[in-house]
């Protein structure tokens, strides 16, 4: 099988195909043609009249290196972790390749155990096929093509979100709100939203009388700070047929620049805190459709400043 092994896969995601094309030529370019360079997306890879998936399956077991495109839009689909481990059955080198903010430590065995690069280290990527290959490097223009891959990332379909804290001073006590923010350029649609607030600085326990199938609350501990755990579900079967008869989406899809508020999230807390209780954020985690759960943090130490007068 070894010896079968003559060319490049390049896997991908179709929304990152432009990516993959320009690093195609790259590759092209750098190895004089020298090797057949496989991107599955592109008419002159598959061939016309040939079934796109037996194509696929065809030409990867002919790959002696698979360079594989990580992305926060294309880490968990299916197909990139099935021509990965596809690899890897039929002894190629998988090569893993991140970029669009994406790293190395957010990404999932077996994928997490190889070598990769970022895709701004052309010069090592293309060192590292010359020796899998056995063909030496040519003279190519990495500034240019750097600079390139980064203008074809930014017309690319993003889906970035990130939760925003609104409090409103009412002493002796904040009135919290939370929105979701997209600042990505494709439409998201959330699914599920968990937020963990200290318990401590609350005014008053958080309890909503909601169903629990719409907004769970519970305590947890975490790194020994007890926490309120809000769980925000979207679109989802309530279980209480009385209150709710039809599933129902208090979220709406979140267009960039239009954030949406966590609609009947409204936790309370306590006016003024001690310094210590300002430096213990609030931490979240947003799951959406088809994209990867975005975590952050929120700083309360400047949230929770009252300007002076």
């Amino acid at each position: 099988m070894a010896s079968t092994k003559t060319t490049v896969f390049i896997s991908h995601i179709t929304e990152e195909k432009a990516v993959a094309f320009k690093l195609k030529s790259l590759i092209q370019e750098a190895f004089s043609n020298a090797f057949p360079v496989f991107v599955s997306s592109d008419p002159t890879s598959l061939g016309g009249g040939k079934p796109w998936y037996h194509h696929i399956l065809s030409n990867l077991p002919l790959a002696k290196v698979v360079l594989v495109l990580l992305s926060p839009e294309s880490a968990d689909r299916p197909w990139i972790n099935f021509e990965a481990g596809f690899g890897q059955g039929h002894d190629s080198v998988v090569i893993p390749i991140v970029f669009r903010g994406l790293s190395f430590g957010s990404l999932d065995y077996p994928l997490k155990g190889l070598q990769g690069y970022p895709l701004s280290d052309l010069k090592q990527i293309l060192n590292d096929l010359s020796t899998h290959m056995a063909v030496p490097v040519g003279n190519v223009d990495l500034d240019a093509a750097s600079k390139e891959i980064e203008d074809i990332q930014t017309e690319l379909p993003a889906k970035k979100l990130a939760l925003e804290f609104r409090p409103t001073l009412s002493y002796p006590k904040w009135n919290c709100e939370f929105f979701i923010v997209n600042t990505g350029n494709r439409d998201v649609e959330p699914i599920e939203v968990t937020i963990w607030i200290p318990s401590a600085i609350l005014y008053s326990p958080y309890s909503p009388a909601i169903d629990a199938a719409i907004l769970e609350v519970r305590q947890q501990s975490a790194n020994n700070v007890m926490s309120t755990e809000i769980t925000y579900r979207n679109n989802r079967e309530p279980t209480m047929p009385n209150r709710f008869s039809n599933p129902e989406r208090l979220v709406a899809c979140v267009s960039p620049g239009a954030p949406q508020r966590l609609q009947l999230v409204r936790p309370e807390i306590r006016y003024p805190l001690e310094e210590h209780e300002l430096e213990t954020p609030i931490r979240y985690r947003i799951a959406a459709k088809n994209i990867q759960p975005a975590e952050g943090i929120i700083t309360l130490k400047d949230k929770l400043a009252v300007p002076h007068s």
